[in-house]
């Protein structure tokens, strides 16, 4: 109820702002019209779902129906430039751009939109969790309490998600990351171990550490 108010006032704000015209007066029951009479006095019914909306969205311009994210099905909608805006990012072609996120974020797409890869592990869309994304696929999975890190084949192809997970703690997004098990190995017979002190993880007690 809550954010249908919000709603109705937005919009009863907007035709302020705009100076719509208001429609003429209605003496009448409007929930015991039908459409027509409703039509007839310029009332028009908001969608009552969401397919309606998406249709009413679509006639009017503001999205598009189309084919953007393979191993979707069909009913995909996305903002008009958006053919456009991909077409722009595949011809750049640009590579080892890495990018750390919480794995409940909307815009990660993995466990909601996208199954997760087939790999030893259980990463799941769980609060305290981050993945990391490089050039647009899944590389790496960091575990709530940043415990344990699982890698995806992502990760082979380039190692800037490294710098993405230091990031994590850099920001304060993560106040200490302390790796224990890596890809269900202890921290030292894992082949990262190396990599990972370079980019400034530490060797501690239990784990390799990184402090913000």
């Amino acid at each position: 109820p809550y954010l249908a108010f919000s709603v109705l006032l937005a919009a009863g704000m907007r035709g302020v702002q705009e100076e719509y015209e208001l429609p003429a007066e209605a003496d009448a029951n409007l929930f015991q019209m039908d459409d027509a009479q409703l039509l007839k006095l310029g009332i028009d019914q908001i969608p009552t779902s969401l397919g309606d909306a998406l249709k009413v969205m679509e006639e009017s311009g503001k999205v598009r129906r189309g084919y953007f994210v393979s191993g979707l099905g069909a009913a995909q909608f996305a903002l008009p430039g958006a053919v456009d805006r991909l077409r722009d990012l595949r011809d750049r072609q640009e590579q080892g751009i890495a990018l750390a996120l919480a794995a409940t974020d909307p815009a990660q797409p993995f466990g909601m939109a996208l199954p997760w890869p087939d790999v030893p592990g259980r990463p799941a869309r769980t609060a305290g969790a981050y993945v990391i994304l490089q050039d647009g696929e899944l590389a790496a999975f960091l575990e709530r309490g940043a415990r344990s890190l699982l890698t995806f084949p992502a990760a082979e192809r380039e190692d800037a998600w490294v710098d993405a997970l230091v990031s994590l703690a850099k920001e304060a997004r993560v106040r200490r990351i302390e790796l224990q098990r890596i890809d269900g190995v202890p921290f030292g017979e894992s082949r990262w171990a190396t990599r990972l002190r370079e980019a400034g993880f530490a060797d501690g007690y239990r784990g390799l550490v990184l402090r913000g």
